[in-house]
């Protein structure tokens, strides 16, 4: 596979193949995956004044997958009901920053 490009730690290659094109994103999330779980375990997300809570941060590539995956956006504000079920799917709770259900 041929590399197209690196953005925002995202790696980007395409392979073609006869008729067919390959496009694949690779992004090593390691450290975004340990800075949440020690977030989760930390404290309960709230902000000093308890004003906001801190629940989720995803990687760069989770976005275009997402809408590729549910055929929306998640974080747009119409789309917050699909976000809500995102942040809630136990496969997912190594974006989660706080414990709990949205």
């Amino acid at each position: 596979m041929k590399h197209i490009s690196t953005e925002r730690g995202v790696d980007v290659g395409a392979e073609i193949v006869g008729d067919d094109l390959t496009i694949a994103t690779r992004e090593d999330i390691t450290a975004l995956v340990d800075r949440n779980k020690r977030l989760r375990e930390g404290n309960d997300g709230m902000s000093p004044n308890r004003e906001f809570k801190r629940v989720a941060s995803f990687p760069a590539s989770a976005r275009p997958l997402f809408i590729q995956m549910f055929g929306a956006d998640p974080f747009l504000p119409e789309n917050e009901a699909l976000l809500n079920r995102i942040l809630n799917d136990p496969d997912l709770v190594k974006f989660r920053t706080s414990e709990g259900r949205i």
